[in-house]
């Protein structure tokens, strides 16, 4: 994993943020699989990394730990709050307290999921604030920081609500920019070109060549540039043994997004063929997406956002 050494960084309102890794590779992986496909257990294993590693007297006494608020409709639809679920397993490896001093709006608007990287950095459409007045030292935890609009908002609150000092943790950050650390979060051609996201091939029974990555990277740039730095795509092939079976070249892609997996398979005579019906599907059910997205705003309803839907990360 992309370690990003022990010292922290200075943001406005923070007096200290440090996150481990970079969130790419593994990475990337683990907090997908905490948020995405339910590995609730992962977020103990992220905690311990993250006490182990830390910055000296970051993570001691008297802080209080502090989940980052997730908006109310996400927490809802995943069914638990990420964040706050590695803030309790942070507080069982540090003996920290947790503090539940932030609340985050449930307002028709749709929070951080979807928003553009200005509006990210400007930190509207957040909603956060403070339960009351609150004294004391506290520590901010969050899966992923992005930007860093979300801490920020977090932070601002408190310092707004009494308190004077105020740090912050993650277990991954995405390096989008020159200057982070001097990296950029990507791992392959196409997406140091256009897009971020990330694609993983596996072959079952079948060898990828690397001039067959590149194909897969190119067949799917376009839906790389719709989706955020945070989506990945698994691209799974596989060859049918049966001889009397023709279209013997199968593929499967499970496009992961804020909140959701996306699924197309395809078989056909050629594994080129069979890729781009794959990827067909995938850009179909994108645009559909899209369009109910549309719809949501035009109605005034609250919008469920996907990182499919825009061009931008999540919601830290």
């Amino acid at each position: 994993m992309p370690w990003l050494g022990l010292a922290p960084v200075r943001e406005i309102h923070l007096d200290a943020a440090w996150a481990p890794l970079a969130f790419d590779g593994p990475a990337r992986s683990l907090i997908h699989a905490l948020k995405f496909r339910g590995a609730l257990g992962l977020a103990h294993v992220l905690a311990g990394q993250l006490a182990e590693r830390a910055p000296p007297d970051l993570l001691t006494s008297p802080a209080q730990l502090v989940a980052v608020p997730a908006h109310p409709g996400r927490a809802r639809r995943r069914g638990f709050d990420t964040a706050l679920l590695l803030t309790r397993a942070l507080a069982s490896r540090t003996g920290l307290p947790v503090a539940r001093v932030l609340v985050r709006e449930g307002t028709s608007g749709p929070g951080q999921r979807g928003a553009g990287r200005a509006e990210r950095l400007a930190g509207e459409r957040l909603g956060i604030s403070a339960r009351g007045a609150v004294h004391g030292r506290f520590v901010l935890v969050d899966d992923v920081w992005t930007t860093g609009a979300t801490l920020r908002a977090c932070a601002a609150a408190l310092r707004m609500a009494g308190t004077d000092e105020v740090s912050a943790v993650a277990y991954a950050r995405v390096l989008d920019r020159p200057g982070a650390h001097g990296t950029i979060a990507v791992s392959a051609t196409t997406r140091e070109r256009s897009a971020r996201m990330r694609i993983d091939v596996k072959g079952l029974n079948v060898p990828v060549s690397d001039e067959l990555r590149s194909q897969i990277e190119r067949r799917f740039a376009t839906i790389a540039k719709q989706v955020s730095e945070t989506a990945t795509l698994d691209v799974i092939l596989a060859e049918e043994r049966n001889p009397a079976i023709k279209a013997a070249h199968k593929a499967e892609g499970n496009l992961h997004v804020k909140g959701v997996t996306l699924n197309a398979k395809a078989q056909a005579l050629e594994m080129r063929t069979a890729v781009g019906e794959v990827a067909e599907e995938l850009q179909r059910q994108l645009t559909r997406r899209h369009e109910k997205v549309r719809g949501h705003r035009k109605v005034g309803t609250p919008t469920i956002r996907t990182a499919a839907a825009v061009d931008a990360l999540p919601g830290e």
